[in-house]
């Protein structure tokens, strides 16, 4: 199960903790993803702080993922500080389909899938929404895809019951 943060939340003192409580509890496997968003806060947060927050999070035993690789605050040279301390990229064919080429595309992809081989993190795929993105599939062997081509969420029903 994978849930999304923005900055402000992922360095947030309350999301660390909980979310570590939560892995220790013995709940389903979670991913923390760090989405490109910045957060409504006026305050930036600072590499630094993503870098320890995320070190918390491998501490107690969860994944970190970057999600959107690419876009938003999430460009290659935050990327390069976070390197040591996730486990996974994100590259989101939703955030650019309809903005650039199919070219710019291919071009995006091929970049983040072989820099997650490079730094052995699993690479993964999202917003396939159609036969044509299992070309990328194909072409690139992502480790992980998701997209309405594969389903549409499902609503968790047991929401409702969790408590962290």
């Amino acid at each position: 199960m994978s849930l999304n943060l923005d900055q402000e939340q992922f360095v947030d003192p309350d999301y660390v903790a909980q979310l570590g409580r939560w892995h220790q509890s013995g709940g389903p496997q979670l991913i923390i993803e760090l989405t490109e968003r910045m957060g409504v806060g006026a305050n930036q947060v600072t590499p630094v702080r993503l870098v320890e927050a995320a070190r918390i999070y491998q501490e107690a035993g969860l994944r970190v993922c970057v999600d959107d690789v690419g876009t938003g605050a999430n460009q290659p040279e935050l990327v390069d500080v976070l390197d040591p301390v996730v486990t996974e990229y994100k590259y989101a064919l939703q955030n650019v389909r309809g903005t650039v080429n199919v070219g710019v595309i291919r071009a995006q992809v091929a970049y983040w899938s072989q820099r997650a081989h490079r730094q052995h993190h699993q690479f993964a795929l999202e917003g396939c929404e159609g036969v044509a993105d299992l070309t990328l599939i194909h072409d690139f062997a992502p480790d992980l895809v998701q997209g309405y081509f594969f389903g549409r969420p499902h609503p968790l029903t047991i929401a409702a019951d969790l408590s962290i």
